[in-house]
């Protein structure tokens, strides 16, 4: 019978050594009294282990669990990989810590994922198939890209494929349907934000500061629309019938195609044509019954209609 030198395999001795002291320290400290141990180890330094193994726990519940104590410090590594140089750890790829964070770049995260990065270009995230690398990326300056690399403009940048949408933006509508929902704010840069928001019971949607201070409103209703101003946003000051295309300026029942009124029963309806110091006069042009052009101006004081063009 032959036998191997210790010494020729030293990373034999090193496995025997670590199972040993593993086996009577957690057999002590869990009270057995004797247990089958069972080890393959072979002369090429391989160890494997029929079973589970525990690392700080005698019932391991998965095939390599790793367990801290309730004294452990929450920022105690439980589990670290690192890269290394001539055998020497010389950065850390990823750790988990006591208290659950985990670390990809980072031996200290504080958050529950830290993520970073080695460089100032590489990718931080990115979420991507064999055939599409563009699904999800955050990039080392933390834009955001879905559906395409992030740009060097916005800090987030969207792309949806051929007929279908982009973005759906959606709130709660909370115990009161009738409020305007805040669906996405705006800082104005001046201390304050402002609001886009969305009233489903009158499917109006508005630009403000609050509920009570309107900068700019949209409605639409039975296939209508109505641009809408004042303090609380419900004035109709622009209005297009969505079935006949008709017009109306100060009025959403416009019997023309385009009619212009004042909202106030005691003031005067008013529609200015030019300016102050034109030297051409003003002029409409329109056609008769027949449907032959009319150009109509006034200058000088009086009317003058030729079929040709403007006088």
């Amino acid at each position: 019978m032959s036998h191997t030198h210790p010494d020729r395999h030293p990373l034999l001795v090193a496995t025997l050594i670590i199972a040993v002291v593993l086996a009577i320290t957690g057999f002590a400290r869990s009270g057995i009294a004797s247990t089958t141990i069972d080890l393959n180890i072979t002369t090429g330094g391989n160890l494997t282990v029929s079973g589970s193994v525990g690392i700080g726990t005698t019932t391991p519940y998965s095939i390599l669990s790793i367990s801290n104590s309730a004294t452990t410090a929450v920022n105690t590594p439980l589990f670290t990989i690192a890269s290394t140089t001539a055998g020497t750890a010389t950065s850390t790829l990823m750790t988990v810590l006591a208290n659950g964070s985990v670390g990809i770049g980072t031996a200290s995260p504080t958050y529950r994922l830290t993520v970073n990065s080695d460089n100032s270009t590489d990718n931080l995230l990115q979420v991507s198939t064999t055939t599409n690398q563009t699904i999800f990326t955050v990039d080392s300056t933390g834009k955001v890209g879905i559906g395409r690399v992030p740009g060097s403009q916005f800090k987030t940048y969207i792309k949806g494929a051929a007929d279908v949408s982009t973005l759906l933006l959606q709130t709660d509508l909370g115990a009161d349907a009738t409020t305007f929902n805040r669906i996405i704010g705006f800082d104005n840069l001046a201390g304050s934000i402002e609001y886009a928001t969305f009233n489903v019971s009158s499917n109006t949607f508005k630009l403000a500061a609050s509920n009570s201070l309107t900068k700019f409103a949209f409605q639409t209703f039975n296939g209508d629309y109505s641009f809408l101003a004042g303090g609380s946003g419900t004035t109709d000051m622009f209005y297009i019938n969505g079935t006949t295309g008709s017009v109306g300026i100060g009025t959403t029942t416009p019997t023309a195609q385009l009619q212009v009124t004042n909202s106030s029963s005691n003031a005067t309806t008013s529609v200015e044509i030019g300016k102050t110091g034109q030297n051409k006069g003003s002029c409409l042009k329109m056609y008769d019954e027949v449907g032959t052009v009319k150009y109509v101006t006034i200058r000088a004081g009086s009317f003058a209609i030729s079929d040709i063009s403007c006088l």
